[in-house]
């Protein structure tokens, strides 16, 4: 054999070793090392399913890619759901019930609404068994160990099940304190739904629970689907936040911000839609504009701040100026006029002109030593105000990061923390998914990319405001309550502002990017298993 067909060999095998190739063998391989060594460290072989899981997902996607062919509809209307889908369970599967921020709370949510939509004739009646469930945390954050899990072991048989009804004095005390105009059907319905069917067939307590997390769960897929689906420009993006951590730890159980994430997300896309069409504006499309926005606000007030992206709609897509000028000026004021007519006595309550009445209360009894900041004195004094949220940054930052990527779920339990690297890693990869590429190289006008970062910078701003407002005692020099996880709604709006014309890879990125964040999760939950077991 010659030299020159040696060298047409070898250059013909490397043409077809590709980089996706050797991606996802170190990928696979690093799941294996890992889950290997959660296996020695935790003596268990539960902790080494979850990174084989991982590592099986890779290998089974890369088959498809390599040898079937993929197209880039079907990464992100089949590879990305099931990702997503299947990363979430295993974190609502892995952290026990209320293990997650507020999570009593959320789950009692959960059971009222579903006694509603069932015409209980006494929303305070529990089943013993969900009680007994609820009780696990009774108001203390549940941490995550060894003894947290044995509630599960004991209730893995479906159907054995407690059908006798208590009146709970905790429970029925926080029916009578709800506040329902702060609930919503659309951040609601989906785990009270499951609650409701899962009592209906009689499963018990833990899977009552877990049936109502599952609900809602597919909603909030349904809805970053949705997103992912109709948004022109940064497609990469929506789905690098959506597979973070804390996006996932979210989606498994039965918080709120599901909805509100979701919502947040669709509102984001419809309007990167009509800003990027040529066509005239249809009123189908306005509706889902409004309609959108008026889900959202009520939600939580400072993410209806995304709306005014509706000033970036092209006036060419109307009829007039005058029209587009009136259309624009519609959307952004209906969701606030829905706030107001929802919301007002809270927002009035926040900005210190009312007293709530367990500030009256704390008042009048002289107990209760926690007094907020007040709005006018930070106007008062905007030297002050600007060190407040100044120096915020520089003692919360890192926690904002680590709390905005998920590298601290449950109750930022300390021994849960994932290593630094693993941060610096996330942050790597929603770096990459700005980067445009064949499969999503829109880039937004420089106007465009200012509006949004303005946008998302006054959003950051208000939510520090409201915990400055509602959270922080007025002696502290910075500001307590704020975590990362309320930075994903709008955090789209940043990492397509900061996407420019100047960066572009010649590959397609996402499959790579999706396998990454699969294999980094399936690390990290291993890594969770080593705490739990």
């Amino acid at each position: 054999m010659t030299h020159s067909s040696l060298t047409d060999q070898g250059s013909s095998f490397s043409s077809r070793i590709r980089s996706i190739d050797v991606i996802s063998i170190m990928l696979a391989l690093s799941c294996i090392v890992m889950g290997v060594f959660f296996y020695t460290l935790s003596d268990t072989r539960s902790a080494l399913i979850i990174p084989l899981f991982g590592a099986l997902f890779v290998m089974l996607a890369w088959a498809w890619y390599r040898f079937r062919g993929v197209t880039d509809t079907s990464v992100e209307r089949r590879m990305f759901p099931i990702a997503l889908i299947c990363l979430a369970l295993m974190y609502g599967l892995v952290f026990p019930p209320e293990s997650v921020p507020d999570g009593v709370y959320h789950y009692k949510v959960s059971y009222y609404c579903a006694n509603l939509i069932g015409h209980s004739d006494n929303p305070h009646l529990i089943r013993a068994e969900d009680e007994e469930l609820l009780s696990i945390a009774n108001g203390v954050p549940v941490i995550v160990d060894k003894s947290s899990i044995s509630p599960i072991k004991r209730n893995l048989s479906a159907f054995d099940s407690n059908e006798e009804l208590i009146e709970n004095a905790d429970y029925s005390a926080f029916v009578d304190g709800l506040n329902i105009t702060s609930t919503f059907v659309q951040q609601k319905l989906a785990p009270a739904l499951g609650v409701f069917l899962g009592k209906v067939i009689g499963l018990n307590a833990f899977w009552v629970y877990t049936l109502g997390m599952i609900f809602n769960l597919f909603y909030g897929v349904a809805l970053i689907m949705l997103s992912v689906r109709i948004t022109p420009i940064g497609k990469k993006i929506f789905m690098a936040v959506a597979l973070l951590p804390m996006t996932l730890h979210l989606l498994g159980s039965h918080s709120y911000d599901v909805g509100t994430l979701g919502l947040a997300f669709l509102l984001t896309a419809l309007l990167l839609r009509a800003m990027r069409r040529e066509e005239k504006i249809t009123i189908k499309e306005l509706l889902g504009i409004g309609i959108v926005g008026c889900l959202l606000a009520p939600c939580k007030t400072v993410y209806s701040l995304i709306v005014f992206l509706a000033v970036l709609i092209p006036a060419s897509r109307f009829s007039s100026k005058g029209r587009a000028i009136a259309v624009r000026a519609i959307i952004i004021v209906l969701p606030f006029a829905v706030i107001a007519l929802l919301q007002l006595p809270g927002i009035l309550t926040m900005l210190g002109i009312t007293q709530s009445a367990a500030q009256v209360a704390e008042a009048t009894s002289g107990e209760g030593a926690m007094q907020p900041y007040v709005l006018g004195d930070l106007i008062a004094d905007p030297g002050f105000a600007a060190s407040l949220f100044l120096n915020t940054f520089f003692v919360k930052g890192w926690e904002y990061l680590l709390t905005f990527v998920g590298s601290a779920l449950g109750w930022l339990q300390g021994n849960l923390i994932a290593p630094e690297y693993f941060t610096f890693m996330l942050l790597l990869l929603v770096g990459l998914s700005i980067l445009r590429s064949p499969e999503d190289k829109g880039v937004l006008s420089p106007k465009a990319r200012i509006l949004l970062f303005v946008v998302f910078a006054v959003a950051v701003l208000a939510i520090m405001l409201a915990l400055c407002l509602d959270h922080t005692p007025n002696t502290y020099d910075y500001i307590e309550g704020v975590q990362g996880r309320y930075f994903l709604q709008i955090a789209p709006l940043l990492l397509v502002a900061l996407r420019g014309s100047a960066f572009c890879v010649n590959r397609r990125m996402t499959f790579a990017l999706i396998i990454s964040f699969v294999a980094l999760n399936a690390t990290y939950i291993g890594f969770i298993f080593t705490r739990l077991l």
